[in-house]
């Protein structure tokens, strides 16, 4: 088992930049890397990933987190999620060489999850994904006003702190109108492209990858919702989705990062049960 007090940093180099992260030792034959996306680091909303990780070790199964290129104690030149490609490849290296690990898992939230699915191709290895409401937003979309029209308006309708701002006479009436008619005629008249170059490389990546994956949703999430419409919307994708081994969970009343400790549990638990069905965990 691992403790806290065997956690240590692991640095590594990605072309002239030097990366950090903090490895969690445990004698597994798996390893977890999580990769951050932005604005997150290594340490994650609500310290998320560094308690992700210690539950992992504590469970025997070694995790790595780690800062690819601008973000956290990594740099100078900052990288997007969508060219994190030797980033991810660097920090699997690292820890193949720190220690002797027979199979990884990459774990990612957000456009993190997005940048493993691009970067999966040119990876030196065929790792097995962990993909955590992953991001397929794209600003003025139809699938972004459709989302908002299904799930945000119906929920705010039923907030206490609407009818208090209306019986104040501190809510805007025109002004949230104007937004709903907008995202309405968009909903109706405006469609992704879903070659659009960043999702053209996530479904490529998909489409390359042949081991398991677990997909986990929030329940509460706009991007997470997002992403089930533009999926079962988009024939491609659908058809994608249907014809991969991928176990997708729903995370009960769970936000966007996970800020309470019942839904990071729910994280948590859903992870290790599908770690421990690996082959060879």
């Amino acid at each position: 088992m691992s403790s806290v007090f065997s956690e240590h940093p692991l640095n590594f180099d990605c072309h002239n930049d030097t990366l950090t992260g903090i490895y969690h030792p445990a004698p597994s034959d798996t390893c977890v890397i999580i990769v951050t996306g932005g604005p997150q680091y290594r340490i994650g909303s609500h310290r998320q990933f560094v308690l992700m990780a210690r539950a992992f070790a504590h469970a025997g199964i070694a995790a790595f987190r780690f800062d690819y290129r601008g973000m956290g104690d990594s740099g100078p030149d900052a990288v997007n999620f969508d060219h994190a490609r030797d980033d991810i490849q660097a920090a699997i290296a690292a820890v193949a060489q720190h220690a002797e690990h027979k199979s990884f898992v990459l774990l990612g939230l957000c456009d993190a999850a997005s940048a493993i699915l691009i970067a999966l191709p040119q990876l030196s290895i065929t790792p097995r994904l962990i993909l955590i409401n992953p991001w397929v937003h794209m600003e003025d979309s139809g699938d972004e006003a459709r989302t908002y029209l299904k799930y945000y308006y119906q929920s705010r309708l039923l907030q206490g702190e609407l009818w208090a701002k209306i019986l104040r006479l501190q809510f805007n009436p025109f002004f949230s109108l104007r937004q709903f008619l907008q995202r309405l005629r968009k909903s109706f008249f405006q469609n992704r492209d879903s070659s659009s170059d960043f999702i053209r490389r996530m479904y490529k990546g998909l489409h390359y990858h042949s081991q398991d994956t677990l997909l986990l949703l929030s329940e509460n999430d706009l991007t997470a919702k997002e992403f089930i419409e533009f999926t079962r919307r988009d024939k491609a994708w659908k058809a994608l989705l249907a014809d991969k081994t991928i176990e997708s969970q729903a995370i009960t009343q769970a936000d966007h990062t996970f800020s309470n400790r019942h839904s990071r549990q729910q994280v948590i638990d859903y992870c290790l049960q599908w770690i421990s069905k690996m082959p060879g965990k």
